[in-house]
């Protein structure tokens, strides 16, 4: 039988679950430790006020809870609903229960079902019961780490003890405790940045400040909650009816196809305040688009916004839609309309992103027009390269002009117009900055729900670059020249050399990905620079020269400055020796 450390750590799962008691108020009662092992929270229980019971399947642990004076039994918890339940009522008995703990005990049952759903009965005669569970993390950064090293090591306790048959991330911990009619009520996990997996410590991917391990480091805490999570401490409460509204998750069959997803989310906002008309012309060419594999996601829609665009889409001659939209019309049938408000806090970008359900977003101002084959045509591009950012191309038009032109068609509005020279959004090219145009994108919607994609806090504007660099570095490009959208020229255009110092902030931060190609492209500039240092070294001599000649140029106007002074002082030193002279003579004839 495993023996497993018998000290209570206050900064472990014990002194974790000791406190989640506390702001409970479980001062009174019965508390039952399942799977105790040595009763390590047997004196903190007790100290709080309320009465420890002990049980584990090790005769030998109960035997020694005996042993220090508190009530133990050896039960074994693998049976099933009716089984695990009497067996619980036997050690309960007539007492009041406050409390259940079963820490690190989920993990080792093949099915917790049977333990969750006795204890969810064991509660309709205990009201307020509290159950609080310890559940490793299978989803922290070092256990990520090691599978990509091709790695699953077994331990005799921690994160992969021997002895677990289920592994757990949070919402498998959520969907398993709701199955049974618990919900969550407080949470106060244990964060470990380095597990007992830290191990072999000299990899580059595990060893802390490796470039390797900070870029992994990086993905993982990006993408959700959770990377440095070691363990889930949870205290849950019986709602049946709460625990039934929990979302969840099927189980894959196979791959999903993606061309069961809608395949574009457009991101509209009127942020220029263009207004009702400009927002007309936008749907207008959404309306004439030659694919209706898109949806409508408008940000920043509430109240009388919310009416307008309504008012907007019922206007006469607009088809009539078929209410998958919500609270919206449809824009023309199969082609839904969502309405996002603002967040109460964060970017607005960000709230409209996770309402999307397309496989991509782009994000429009409503003062934009866009071509007929604008959905078709990125479409096209991501078939070509899948699970890329899409760059295509773009022009642009004051806004005077635009508002001029909302009732003309979108090929007038772009005639004539010259193609912007749009940014590359290559960290390593010889390129000069170019045009940045957010409008111009289009961007896989999991790079933001799976791996963390946002728009960082600050200047929104700059934001936006630095969403589209972190884009293009964890998903490649692929661009097409075809003019798609004309943007206004004020509002809808950036340059990139505007935001280096907020970019270059946020990438310093940890270790940047390049893609293929890009390191012989920082040794072509390495090898450009090193050519260069000759001659930069050559004007350097030249500067050196000229500042000596300087200073004998500054050295002679010194002396001649100094000459012309003493020559001043000769010229005036004749006069005064005859004035001399004249003033003797004076006084000899006087005397005389």
């Amino acid at each position: 039988m495993k023996h497993y450390p018998p000290e209570f750590g206050v900064h472990g799962s014990h002194g974790h679950c000791r406190e989640l008691l506390a702001r409970a108020g479980a001062a009174e009662g019965l508390v039952l430790d399942l799977g105790c092992a040595a009763g390590p929270l047997a004196e903190p229980v007790q100290a709080l006020g309320a009465d420890y019971v002990g049980v584990d399947i090790d005769a030998d642990a109960i035997a020694a809870l005996r042993g220090r004076g508190f009530e133990g039994h050896v039960l074994d918890l693998s049976g099933d609903d009716d089984a695990v339940l009497a067996a619980l009522q036997g050690v309960v008995g007539e007492r009041g229960l406050t409390a259940v703990l079963a820490l690190d005990v989920v993990e080792h049952l093949v099915d917790p079902g049977p333990l969750l759903r006795a204890l969810g009965r064991l509660a309709a005669a205990h009201p307020g019961l509290h159950l609080v569970v310890s559940i490793p993390n299978v989803t922290h950064t070092d256990i990520g780490i090691k599978l990509l090293l091709g790695r699953w090591d077994l331990s005799k306790i921690g994160l992969i003890d021997d002895t677990h048959v289920r592994f757990y991330n949070e919402r498998l911990v959520t969907e398993t405790l709701a199955r049974a009619g618990w919900v969550e009520a407080d949470a106060h996990d244990v964060v470990n940045a380095f597990s007992d997996q830290l191990f072999p410590a000299d990899a580059p991917a595990l060893r802390p400040g490796a470039p390797l391990r900070q870029t992994m480091w990086r993905i993982r805490m990006a993408a959700g909650p959770g990377g440095e999570t070691y363990q889930f401490v949870r205290r849950f409460a019986h709602d049946p009816e709460a625990a039934a509204a929990v979302p969840q998750t099927p189980i894959v069959d196979g791959s999903p196809d993606d061309d069961d997803r809608t395949f574009l989310s457009v991101i509209v906002r009127d942020g220029g305040g263009h207004g009702v008309d400009a927002l007309r012309a936008l749907l207008s060419d959404l309306l004439a688009q030659t694919s209706d594999d898109f949806e409508v996601v408008l940000g920043g829609c509430d109240g009388d916004a919310l009416e307008t665009v309504g008012a907007l889409l019922s206007e006469p001659g607009q088809p009539p839609g078929d209410g998958e939209g919500g609270p919206l019309p449809a824009l023309r049938p199969g082609v839904p309309v969502r309405a996002v408000a603002d967040p109460d806090e964060g970017d607005w970008r960000d709230a409209a992103v996770a309402a999307a359900t397309g496989r991509y977003v782009s994000f429009l101002d409503a003062s934009a027009r866009v071509a007929p084959g604008y959905v078709a045509a990125i479409r096209d591009a991501v078939e070509e390269l899948p699970g890329r950012v899409v760059q295509h191309g773009a022009a642009a038009a004051p806004a005077a002009t635009l508002a001029e032109c909302r009732s003309v068609p979108f090929a007038d509005v772009a005639a004539g117009r010259e193609p912007l020279a749009l940014e590359p959004l290559d960290l390593a090219t010889t390129v000069p900055f170019g045009t940045l145009v957010l409008a111009a994108h289009a961007v896989p919607r999991e790079a933001c729900a799976s791996n963390g994609l946002r728009f960082a806090a600050g200047d929104p504007e700059a934001a936006a670059t630095l969403f589209l660099v972190r884009g293009v570095e964890m998903c490649g490009i692929v661009r097409t020249s075809d003019c798609l959208a004309v943007v206004d020229e004020e509002s809808g255009l950036r340059d990139l050399a505007k935001d280096v110092e907020f970019v270059s902030a946020e990438l310093d931060r940890t270790p940047v990905v390049l893609p293929e190609g890009a390191g012989s492209q920082l040794l072509y500039l390495r090898s450009i620079v090193a050519a260069l240092v000759p001659q930069r070294d050559e004007l350097v001599t030249q500067v050196d020269a000229l500042n000596d000649q300087v200073k004998v140029l500054s050295n002679l106007v010194r002396t001649r400055d100094a000459e012309l002074t003493r020559a001043s002082a000769e010229a005036r030193s004749p006069h005064s020796a005859l004035a001399r002279g004249v003033r003797r003579l004076g006084r000899a004839l006087r005397r005389l």
